[in-house]
């Protein structure tokens, strides 16, 4: 896994054990969030990280965010308004609120006073608890948003790693089977990742022309050319120099009985070889070609899994 997102995946992490056991205030929890977001390249929710740490002007283009946080409303008249202080202001008043509130001792008044007194007292402590609740609302949505962010990010870069991880394994899987083959069969994988890592048309162009050549080799080694046909079924098939589809599919029919697994890889292998040959002298983007050189690569190490063969050497 690369550098930054081994970095990502430990920071959303933290993240996570942070919001989850309360180890530190929600500011901090920005700060972090904002640094995960720009290893991400999560634009819009650093955007958003941004405003909640500065503070919102209240206009059309800040309106997602703030609806994001649930910091919009509707005054007595109907009209849509916004609570725009920072996270870390609607902490402190938050705060400041509760101890406020902790104050609003129940007056201890008699006679004809008591009752304004205490209607006086129980509107003031609705007020504030009110406060505080709407306050804390935003709180808890801004928690909840940052949670949804470390968790998406957490299981996207972990399922990341396994795949490289897969892939890794799978490689090393395939290079072991084409290795005995030939000291040339690898020599010609590492000729085209480097010709497709310098990415110019000639480049691409000899790339896909080492790419044929590579599964050349391979049906040379995993079914020599031979001057008589073979039966298949009622038909004779030809399996000379030139044949080399032929040939792959004789081994293929050769190591597996399955006939749908036989089809499958008949159908992809001559749409591969095809399609290689087509761009030694058409042009074939970048992204085509290295799809089209990982077709081929996991193509054949599949046919190589199937049995294990006694091979010639690739000439």
């Amino acid at each position: 896994m690369l550098k930054k997102q081994t970095e990502a995946l430990r920071l959303a992490e933290d993240l996570l054990e942070d919001i989850e056991l309360s180890r530190v205030d929600a500011e901090n929890l920005l700060l972090k969030a904002s640094r995960l977001a720009r290893l991400i390249g999560d634009e819009d929710s650093l955007q958003w990280l941004q405003l909640e740490l500065n503070g919102y002007t209240f206009n059309q283009s800040t309106r997602p965010h703030l609806k994001r946080s649930g910091r919009i409303y509707k005054n007595e008249k109907g009209e849509e308004r916004a609570k725009t202080g920072s996270l870390g202001a609607i902490a402190a008043s938050i705060k400041s609120l509760e101890g406020m509130l902790s104050t609003l001792h129940t007056p201890s008044l008699s006679g004809e006073h008591l009752s304004t007194a205490l209607n006086a007292h129980y509107r003031n402590v609705g007020q504030v608890t009110s406060s505080i609740a709407e306050l804390s609302a935003i709180r808890s949505a801004v928690i909840a948003n940052l949670y949804e962010i470390a968790t998406r990010t957490y299981h996207e870069l972990l399922f990341s790693e396994s795949q490289g991880e897969l892939f890794e394994s799978t490689r090393q899987h395939i290079d072991s089977m084409l290795a005995p083959l030939s000291g040339t069969a690898l020599t010609k994988v590492e000729s085209i990742i480097e010709r497709l890592d310098a990415g110019d048309p000639e480049a691409i162009s000899q790339a896909m022309s080492t790419c044929r050549r590579l599964i050349d080799s391979f049906a040379d080694a995993v079914f020599p050319p031979q001057e008589e046909p073979i039966q298949h079924g009622e038909q004779k098939v030809d399996v000379r120099k030139s044949n080399v589809l032929n040939r792959i599919d004789a081994f293929v029919r050769q190591c597996t009985s399955s006939k749908s697994r036989q089809g499958r890889l008949r159908q992809a292998m001559r749409g591969i070889y095809d399609r290689v040959s087509t761009g030694i002298h058409n042009d074939v983007t970048l992204s085509e070609a290295r799809y089209l050189f990982l077709e081929t690569y996991v193509l054949l190490g599949e046919i190589l899994s199937l049995k294990t063969p006694s091979p010639t050497q690739i000439s």
